[in-house]
């Protein structure tokens, strides 16, 4: 998925319109008004944990996000890390 810097509406940003259609949809907006780079690296992760997990974003369970945030410990990534503190 890519991201790109396409504003969502308020009424997408709020919940306004109801529940996220998708998950790009859903991602999209939880990464509105964030700067770019931060848009990059967080699509990136949840691309990383989507693959992952191989289900949509609203049948993940605890679990799922318990056993990708014990993953990250191999990357050794200083900035991942940081972003999914244990």
């Amino acid at each position: 998925m890519e991201i790109t810097n396409r504003a969502v509406s308020t009424a997408e940003a709020t919940g306004v319109v109801g529940r996220a259609s998708s998950d790009d949809q859903l991602t999209a907006t939880w990464l509105h008004g964030r700067s770019p780079h931060t848009q990059r690296a967080y699509g990136a992760d949840i691309e990383r944990f989507r693959g992952r997990a191989g289900k949509p974003l609203g049948q993940v369970t605890v679990a799922d996000l318990q056993e990708f945030a014990d993953s990250l410990a191999t990357w050794r990534r200083p900035a991942v890390t940081a972003r999914f503190p244990r």
